[in-house]
């Protein structure tokens, strides 16, 4: 009797054990994962703010070329 208490005791501690293993292996990869997006998040980020920047340098450089041709037209 005793001996059965004892076998049924060491299986659920050796369940709970299992269990406990399965929650830090899901929670890892859950943080794994909310790292990940957060890293993707970020670097879209950057990437779009880039893009602003490019367009914005973009129409400067358009905006002076547009300016320079009305001189020289001016000029002739």
């Amino acid at each position: 009797m005793a001996s059965d208490f004892a076998k049924a005791k060491a299986a659920i501690e050796s369940k709970d054990a299992e269990i406990e293993k399965s929650k830090r292996v899901a929670l890892d990869k859950a943080k794994e994962m909310i790292a990940e997006r957060n890293r993707y998040h970020r670097e879209h980020k950057q990437g779009a703010e880039s893009i602003k920047g490019l367009e914005g340098e973009l129409e400067a450089a358009r905006s002076k070329i547009d300016r320079s041709e009305a001189e020289k037209t001016e000029e002739a």
